[in-house]
């Protein structure tokens, strides 16, 4: 009898604690903050990879998950305002997108982990000491490690388009990390025997000036970055160079389902997702500095 009830006592109190620490997790509301150059909407999509694969972490909005966004379309200069805010919210993880958003978040906070994503070379930008052990508050997925995608994008352009010796380029010049780079994109053009013309455009404002001024140079294909604009404007572009018989080519996967003839990155869907997975890590109790980039 004795045997039969420490047995009995062992196994109710193996099947309680699971129950109570499920629990106590369903109790706990975690608040995660977004910022964004491009918009929230596609990272916060109810449908999106980054929400779908919470909810199949168990992180379900209303229920145990509140999402704070803040939008900084086309002005990078909001990020270290908005970073600051989002930091006196009392947040559990703070989500970034592109390398401006994840610098304002470093520096407005030491003690709210940053996951970033959509980022350029995070090890020569400062977020990071090294992508094994990233060492600070900061991790996350990485876009492109290295700026070598400009030459990547370049050499499918060319192969798939020969004798294109005048591209044009659209992106936004205020942008650190664009500036960074045009100086890719001209170094890799150099090598292939082309021209680039750089274009900036911020907003749906500069597209007519941007257009006349591809025109005028006589570009030969066009080159998008990822810049503030909507699906429709950037539908736009496409129909725009389509009537100018101009290839379009870009390193953001997005802009493929509008119309681009090539790609050269990393799949949007996925970026998202593995931002999704980092935040539950931490939110479980990892370190940033210890989760590889």
């Amino acid at each position: 009898m004795d045997r039969r009830r420490f047995l009995l006592t062992s196994l109710a109190g193996a099947l309680g604690a699971p129950l109570t620490a499920e629990a106590q997790q369903r109790g706990k509301v975690y608040r995660i903050g977004f910022m964004s150059y491009l918009g929230s909407r596609a990272f916060v999509d109810p449908s999106g990879a980054f929400r779908k694969g919470l909810r199949e972490l168990g992180y379900v909005e209303g229920q145990n998950l509140a999402i704070e966004c803040r939008d900084a379309i086309g002005h990078v200069d909001r990020f270290p305002d908005l970073a600051r805010e989002l930091v006196g919210l009392n947040l559990d993880v703070l989500v970034t997108e592109g390398t401006p958003a994840s610098l304002a978040a470093k520096g407005a906070t030491t003690t709210i982990p940053v996951v970033m994503f959509g980022v350029l070379d995070p090890e020569e930008s400062g977020l990071v000491a090294n992508l094994a052990r990233p060492g600070a508050d900061v991790t996350g997925p990485s876009m492109l490690s290295t700026l070598e995608f400009a030459s990547k994008v370049l050499q499918l352009t060319n192969n798939v388009v020969p004798h294109v010796s005048r591209i044009a380029v659209l992106r936004d010049s205020p942008n650190p990390v664009h500036r960074r780079v045009d100086n890719s994109v001209a170094a890799a053009a150099r090598g292939l025997g082309m021209k680039p013309q750089f274009v900036s455009v911020r907003g749906a404002a500069d597209l007519h000036a941007a257009f006349a001024a591809v025109v005028d140079y006589g570009a030969q294909a066009l080159l998008v970055y990822p810049v503030p604009l909507t699906a429709g404007q950037i539908r736009s572009i496409v129909e725009f160079a389509h009537i100018k018989r101009l290839p379009r080519v870009t390193f953001w996967e997005g802009y493929v389902e509008q119309g681009f003839l090539l790609f050269y990155g990393t799949r949007l869907s996925e970026e998202y997702r593995r931002a999704g997975l980092y935040v539950d890590k931490i939110l479980k109790g990892a370190k940033p500095g210890d989760l590889p980039i």
